[in-house]
């Protein structure tokens, strides 16, 4: 018997519910839409798509099942729709194999991409286990499953690159032969370049991005609040999503190097604001965590 992959029932809703707009009138379903456009007429091809994918990925799991339930994971928050998990019954016991992240066929926008479908739910998971021994995000390997049909822009492709320096799985259900060369590989100065939009001369040995501020010669990173519209707060909106899916792989690299961490702006901007508490207090846990380790 194989594995199966639970999913949040309300994800399926979206995926397949109708849409109501003014007026009560019903409209067609975004998602059933896009899959059309990739010759996918029912949605069980869609789901069969996603086994494929999955276990090409990893044959160990043998999935062959999709299973909608209310919580697959009842220690997420229920905010956590795109978030699920693989398991397997072992002698009548259900056993965990893995997370899961996944996005919509039809993502809407595409700069949503990745920050939207794992977070908050990848905060919570990380909250979990932060009195793990361990000093990565979880006890099990993390998958995010690209479900979406739009062509990968070049800010998504920076996404891609996060997630793997995350650690996280990824996989792409359409159009897998079109992702560049070298997106599946990086370090800490070549990820903060790729992310950079700094035009302006900087001192060398510094790298300036919208999270945090890299000085690769003396071995410090400062993690900043440059994106959270500290001048106009009340259109913070997602903004800590955005920042924790660029700077957690920042953190993750610069503690593999041994850094100096500084991430006393956004506890600041924390007690000021309280602003995007979700996101950013397991940011600065997880990131307290790595500087109190114990190096050998």
């Amino acid at each position: 018997m194989g594995a199966t992959i639970l999913l949040n029932k309300k994800l399926k809703e979206a995926w397949i519910g109708e849409n109501k707009g003014k007026n009560s009138e019903i409209k067609e379903n975004n998602n059933l839409k896009a899959l059309r456009k990739k010759e996918i007429i029912n949605i069980e091809e869609y789901y069969q798509k996603i086994l494929e994918k999955v276990n090409e990925r990893n044959s160990k799991y043998n999935v062959d099942s999709i299973n909608f339930v209310d919580e697959p994971l009842p220690f997420l928050s229920k905010q956590a729709l795109n978030a699920g998990k693989i398991v397997k019954c072992v002698k009548d016991e259900e056993k965990t194999l893995a997370y899961v992240y996944i996005s919509n066929p039809s993502l809407g926008s595409r700069n949503i991409f990745g920050a939207q479908q794992l977070f908050p739910g990848l905060s919570y998971l990380i909250n979990y286990y932060i009195s793990s021994p361990a000093y990565e995000f979880a006890n099990l390997p993390i998958y995010f499953i690209n479900g979406s049909i739009d062509p990968v822009t070049e800010s998504m492709q920076e996404t891609i690159m996060a997630m793997n320096l995350m650690n996280i799985r990824y996989i792409q259900l359409f159009d897998d032969n079109k992702l560049p060369d070298g997106i599946f590989e990086g370090n800490l100065i070549k990820f903060s370049r790729f992310i950079s939009n700094d035009t302006v001369k900087r001192p060398q040995g510094i790298i300036y991005t919208d999270f945090y501020v890299l000085d690769y010669k003396n071995k410090k990173i400062k993690f900043t609040t440059s994106t959270f519209k500290e001048d106009n707060i009340s259109s913070f909106g997602s903004s800590d999503r955005f920042f924790v899916i660029k700077a957690y792989p920042a953190l993750l690299l610069a503690d593999e190097e041994m850094y100096d961490i500084d991430v006393t702006e956004i506890q600041r901007f924390l007690s000021v604001y309280g602003k995007g508490r979700n996101n950013l207090e397991p940011f600065i846990s997880f990131a307290k965590k790595l500087k109190e380790r114990e190096r050998f």
